[in-house]
């Protein structure tokens, strides 16, 4: 593996928290990923979901929903959502 190879910090209370979840699915962890990932290459804990990123990831509109809810319930987000508008996710327990 190069010395440029990219990847993702995954937080142990991330770990913790998603262990918390009944039924955890792949939309969950394609979520989480994202949101670590884009908080962590923009240095800014505060990060627009759209529903294409989410698709190019394989996560559809209601997965994406069902999956940042889940996130919020244990915790490791906050959701501002406005109508017609993409949610704006502040990421939690990053260090």
């Amino acid at each position: 593996m190069s010395r440029t190879a990219k990847f993702t910090k995954f937080p142990h209370v991330w770990e913790r928290q998603l262990a918390r979840i009944r039924r955890v699915d792949a939309a969950i962890y394609r979520v989480a990923l994202y949101l670590l990932w884009e908080s962590w290459r923009s240095d800014i804990p505060r990060v627009k979901v759209t529903n294409g990123i989410m698709q190019n990831r394989g996560v559809g509109k209601r997965a994406k929903q069902r999956a940042l809810q889940r996130l919020a319930r244990v915790g490791l987000i906050s959701i501002e959502q406005h109508p017609n508008k993409s949610p704006i996710v502040t990421v939690k327990f990053t260090d």
